[in-house]
C-alpha cells in the first residue's frame, strides 16, 4: 500500500496501453517522503520511446511496468509525443533527474539509500560519491547485480538486513523489472527505483546527459556517440525505426482511423510473432 496519489497531485494515464505519470517533481518527492514516513511502498520506473522495440522479445515488460505506481516519461521524445496526444505531463524529469532528487531528499531527511546493481567496483565508487555529495543521507553498503538465479532469495534477505528506505536498482532489462515484480512485497524498502545505468552515472563511469541535449530530444544520439558499437541497434537504429515507423503508425491509428483500441505492446508482440 502507498499514500493516495491524488493527495500529491499525481495522476496516471494510459495511452495505447502504455502507462505514464503526470507529476511535478517536488510533489513526487513529497509522495516518496510520505511512503517512507507512513510505511508505504511505491515503485518508480520509466522507459523511453526506443525501449518499445524490446517488447518484441520481452512482452512481459509493459505488463510488469504498468503495475508500478510511478512511470516517468523517460526521455524528451517520450514527453513531447505524449503531450501531443493530449496527456497533460507537467515534468520531463527522467530517472537520472528523479534519482538526483531522491538523493537530495535523503540528504535533507536523513533517509537511508542502498545501491543494488552494476559491478562491485562501480557500485562502491557510486556509493562513495553519494556519501561525499549528500552527507546527510545514510548510504548503506551496496550489492552488485551479478548473481546466480539460485542466489536471489539470499540477495533479498541481504537487502532487508540492511533495510534501506530507498533502493536504487541498476541492472539490465528485464532482470531489474522482474526482480522488483517478484520481490517487491518481500522487500522492506519504501521506494524501489529500477534506474538502470544511473548508478554508472553516479560512479562517473558514464556521463550524464546535458540538459540542452535533452531539451533538443537528442539524448539517444548523445548516448550513441558515447558507446557507438554497443548502442547502435538499441538507440540509433531503434530511434530511427520509432521516428519513421511507430510514430506515423500512432497518428494513422488514432487521428485517421480513430482506433481507440490500438496498443503499442500488442503492435510489437505481433511483430515478434511474425519474426518467430
Amino acid at each position: 500500500m502507498h499514500p493516495d496519489l491524488d493527495r500529491f497531485n499525481i495522476q496516471n494515464y494510459d495511452l495505447f496501453d502504455v502507462k505514464v505519470t503526470a507529476f511535478d517533481t517536488p510533489d513526487l518527492m513529497r509522495f516518496f517522503e510520505a511512503c517512507i514516513e507512513e510505511g508505504g511502498q511505491a515503485v518508480c520506473y520509466g522507459y523511453s520511446l526506443t525501449v518499445f522495440e524490446r517488447f518484441v522479445h520481452m512482452p512481459q515488460l509493459p505488463k510488469i511496468a504498468n503495475r508500478f505506481e510511478i512511470m516517468a516519461p523517460e526521455g524528451r521524445g517520450f514527453y513531447l509525443l505524449w503531450r501531443m496526444f493530449g496527456v497533460p505531463l507537467r515534468s520531463d524529469d527522467s530517472l537520472p533527474e528523479i534519482t538526483e532528487s531522491l538523493l537530495e531528499l535523503a540528504d535533507a531527511r536523513g533517509f537511508s539509500v542502498m545501491l543494488f546493481g552494476t559491478d562491485e567496483v562501480s557500485n562502491r565508487i557510486a556509493s562513495d560519491h553519494i556519501r561525499a555529495r549528500f552527507p546527510g543521507a545514510k548510504v548503506l553498503p551496496g550489492m552488485h547485480g551479478f548473481y546466480r538465479p539460485e542466489e536471489e532469495q539470499a540477495v533479498v534477505r541481504l537487502i532487508n538486513e540492511r533495510n534501506p528506505n530507498i533502493l536504487l536498482i541498476g541492472m539490465s532489462s528485464p532482470k531489474k523489472e522482474e526482480f522488483v515484480h517478484r520481490y517487491r512485497h518481500e522487500l522492506k524498502a519504501s521506494v524501489l527505483a529500477p534506474v538502470g545505468g544511473t548508478i554508472d552515472i553516479l560512479a562517473g563511469k558514464t556521463k550524464p546527459i546535458p540538459r540542452l541535449v535533452k531539451k533538443l530530444s537528442l539524448t539517444w544520439l548523445y548516448r550513441f556517440f558515447q558507446e557507438p558499437r554497443r548502442l547502435y541497434d538499441l538507440l540509433f537504429a531503434a530511434g530511427l525505426r520509432v521516428l519513421f515507423g511507430l510514430i506515423p503508425r500512432l497518428f494513422w491509428e488514432s487521428v485517421v482511423r480513430r482506433n481507440d483500441s490500438f496498443s503499442i505492446p500488442d503492435y510489437y508482440t505481433r511483430k515478434g510473432k511474425r519474426k518467430g
